[in-house]
């Protein structure tokens, strides 16, 4: 997601009566008061006041950091602009209906149900700053009673195009209702299909494309017919059948690259084939290679290629150049106009000369035994990053007293996290003595605990490692005697994508789904313009690339094997800006992305890292947070850092794998150091 500035929400909310001024005693008790006028027999009218305030001095922040997650430099390094918040709704839960965090799975199928749910104008981005981090709510009724509250707001949510959506996320949020439970509080992420119609059209059109070429046949004189497909055991036909074979083949996963550009790349090198042997002194053979140049670039039906001579400075002809002609984007840019990453078009080649694109995870051995099982790519689960939501279960706190925005004094309104927490202090708190229920003649009501963000952010860097070139896997795949030694470009390999999998499309009130069976979907970030300074984000030899940060959801399960928390593996999608080079799966042209995977694991176990260090978990909100003390990749209100070091391209992928499998070549190993999040330290080898 885009870089932007940062600004950290650690929020408090207050609801201030309207009414005037009333003295009253040191204590709160209800009887030492007078009723507020504005009880009505079920709430009080109030003044509703939510502060965000960024960190001191001297304290971590734990909060996110960047993009249009409200990232980027400023006070401590930590704060910068508001983006306002929109879709604020406030509950309230009596004493009867206490319920703790912590027991989320069991609560989510409980009948506990919302008492009230009071909606909340939005705020502008120019109502919160690092000077002004309070805005009041007028005539607000809180039910007489209210002892727990649940808050909720999202920041902007991309819905107009997507762009929008993969620089702001996107989320399906429901409509809050009073009368409802906990268990109809959902957030969903989107998938890119489902706002991209059209997909599985268009990949029909490029298959069909490909399956005239595949059937290309040549009669000549005599009636006889040479079918590409079917070529006799003649040394005439060695090229052709080989040509035929590459053309064809998949990849280790059952599948081979089926994007735009992946088809272009194939084209190009059967088609220089076949104008090689238009001189051949074999009619058969000229013949058949001209047929097989004319459904390239003579096809009938709606993809259409031109190829052009590419010629050295003398004009001899050096080799052809094939580009489509006159074809929108959905087709020249395919799947790009789907929301979908190069590397998930992926095709199939079966036994009747049929090329099918992958649409539902069937690709090759999808759920076998062996080497190749779990490897298949579903396209109906990638998803745009999540958009910034908040959250907070908080315990209510209410006083007889008005409290001032203003001033200096006792009973004056803390515009800090760290004032805010110690105003409760139970020894020492300006704050100590409020109730802990909204009473009839309560006049100020203040939410105990600050706002927390309701999604993770993960921050990533990216370089090569301190050497001139990488080693590719053109021995393994090609029977050579050694690698391919590849150069590491000057301005380093493009970094244009990342995917993160074992991600819930959906979480409930908490913003956890404990179900690790439902953690099948994989969030795509093609947003990578960190800063205007930087166009893009580079993996350059020895220089860490700046910061890309994405948003996503908490990847807590409360069904854990072992009580071990799950890894996440994470495929990282750049461009070969150097030559043609053999990773894992097949070729790499110059011009075409590839992925380089990681596994982010949070168990010592060696398989993919080994974390060490604790957590900064929050403390006054500690018997509140979502399964506190569990340590996992992805923790709401918390930055997972990844820094990636790329030594070696031998692991590379043409195809994406599927992110959930057990058996991936993995390109990257991990170093875990726990600080407020994780941080990797990645070297891809």
């Amino acid at each position: 997601m885009k870089k932007i500035n940062h600004y950290v929400l650690n929020g408090a909310i207050a609801l201030l009566s309207t009414a005037g001024f009333v003295a009253c005693s040191s204590s709160d008790d209800v009887t030492d008061a007078p009723v507020n006028p504005t009880y009505d027999g079920k709430s009080v009218k109030t003044q509703f006041a939510i502060n965000i305030a960024t960190p001191v001095s001297g304290k971590t922040s734990t909060r996110m950091t960047g993009g249009n997650t409200q990232n980027g430099s400023g006070t401590n390094s930590n704060t910068g602009t508001f983006l306002g918040m929109n879709n604020i709704n406030l509950l309230t839960f009596k004493e009867a209906d206490v319920f703790n965090v912590t027991t989320s799975s069991a609560q989510r199928t409980s009948n506990i149900q919302l008492d009230q749910v009071i909606t909340l104008a939005q705020l502008n981005a120019s109502d919160i700053s690092d000077t002004q981090s309070s805005k009041i709510y007028t005539d607000v009724y809180i039910p007489v009673g209210t002892s727990q509250f649940l808050f909720y707001g999202t920041g902007p949510i991309g819905s107009s195009n997507n762009k929008d959506r993969f620089s702001k996320g996107t989320l399906a949020t429901h409509t809050i209702e009073s009368g409802q439970t906990l268990a109809n509080i959902e957030y969903s992420l989107v998938t890119t299909l489902s706002e991209n119609s059209g997909y599985t059209t268009t990949a029909k059109e490029f298959s069909d494309y490909l399956d005239a070429i595949v059937n290309s046949s040549y009669t000549n004189s005599t009636s006889t017919t040479s079918t590409w497909a079917s070529l006799g055991d003649e040394s005439k036909w060695q090229t052709l059948k080989t040509a035929y074979t590459n053309f064809t083949s998949v990849g280790s996963n059952g599948a081979r690259g089926g994007s735009a550009n992946a088809i272009l790349f194939t084209l190009k090198q059967l088609y220089e084939i076949c104008e090689n042997l238009s001189s051949s002194s074999d009619n058969d053979v000229k013949g058949l290679a001209g047929a097989i140049k004319d459904n390239i670039t003579n096809a009938s039906g709606t993809i259409k290629v031109k190829a052009t001579a590419e010629q050295d400075t003398k004009g001899n002809t050096t080799g052809y150049k094939l580009e489509y002609d006159g074809l929108v984007d959905k087709y020249s840019t395919f799947p790009a106009t789907y929301g979908l990453p190069e590397g998930a078009a992926q095709l199939t080649f079966d036994t009747t000369n049929k090329f099918e694109y992958v649409t539902n995870g069937n690709v090759g051995n999808a759920g076998s035994t062996g080497t190749n099982a779990n490897v298949a790519f579903d396209v109906n689960n990638v998803t745009y990053p999540a958009a910034l939501t908040y959250f907070v279960h908080t315990p209510a706190r209410a006083t007889t007293k008005e409290i001032a925005t203003t001033g200096t004094g006792t009973d004056v309104w803390p515009t800090t996290v760290a004032n805010w927490d110690g105003v409760w202090n139970a020894s020492t708190g300006n704050f100590r003595d409020w109730t802990k229920t909204v009473n009839s003649n309560s006049r100020s009501v203040a939410l105990q605990y600050n706002i927390n963000y309701g999604v993770a952010c993960l921050a990533t860097t990216v370089k090569c490692a301190d050497k001139a070139y990488l080693e590719d896997n053109s021995a393994a795949m090609n029977s050579e005697s050694s690698n391919q030694q590849i150069t590491i470009p000057t301005g380093g390999f493009h970094v244009t994508g990342i995917l993160i999998g074992g991600q819930s499309k959906t979480v409930g009130w908490d913003f956890l789904n404990p179900k690790s069976n439902d953690q099948k979907y994989v969030v795509y970030d093609n947003d990578l313009s960190v800063d205007a300074s930087s166009n893009g984000v580079w993996a350059k030899r020895n220089s860490e690339s700046s910061k890309n940060y994405t948003l996503v959801f908490d990847n807590y399960v409360s069904d854990a094997t072992d009580g071990k928390q799950p890894a996440v593996n994470i495929a990282l999608e750049l461009v070969n800006d150097k030559e043609e080079f053999f990773g894992v799966d097949g070729r790499i042209a110059p011009g075409q992305k590839f992925y380089l995977v990681a596994k982010l694991d949070p168990n010592d176990n060696n398989t993919g890292g080994t974390a060490s260090g604790s957590i900064n978990w929050p403390e006054t909100t500690k018997s509140n947070f979502p399964a506190t003390n569990v340590n996992r990749v992805f923790i709401q209100d918390y930055t997972t850092t990844a820094n990636f070091t790329i030594n070696s391209l031998k692991n590379a992928y043409v195809t994406i794998p599927d992110l959930r499998a057990s058996k991936l070549q993995l390109g990257l190993s991990v170093d875990l150091t726990w600080q407020s999040g994780l941080t990797f330290d990645v070297p891809i080898n």
